[in-house]
């Protein structure tokens, strides 16, 4: 399912995960490794973005926190194969690591 933005998809899916989980770290509740699983896709900019289970649940609260305040978060990055997400710097500085932990991307 693609929600329409991401304060559904966090809405949908992450207060989903952290209700029945609530002691993890990750979406996908591991504590290394990567992931190519989808948790689920939201539109922005007009594209369709995929969230990866091995995305850590801090940054993607302060992501909708962000979106809470009326601001956008975001900055669109380019990567080898299309673009990610990542937090603009003054949400990153809300971070309490220095580490993405965050992998939204689309094609």
């Amino acid at each position: 399912m693609t929600h329409p933005d991401f304060v559904a998809f966090y809405n949908s899916i992450v207060i989903a995960i952290l209700g029945q989980h609530p002691g993890y770290k990750r979406l996908d509740g591991k504590v290394t490794g990567g992931s190519r699983d989808s948790a689920g896709q939201f539109e922005y900019c007009g594209k369709f973005w995929t969230v990866h289970m091995d995305s850590h649940f801090e940054p993607l609260r302060i992501a909708f926190d962000g979106f809470q305040q009326g601001k956008d978060p975001f900055i669109v990055k380019e990567t080898k194969k299309g673009q990610s997400l990542i937090l603009a710097p003054e949400y990153k500085r809300i971070q309490s690591t220095k580490r993405k932990y965050m992998y939204i991307y689309t094609w």
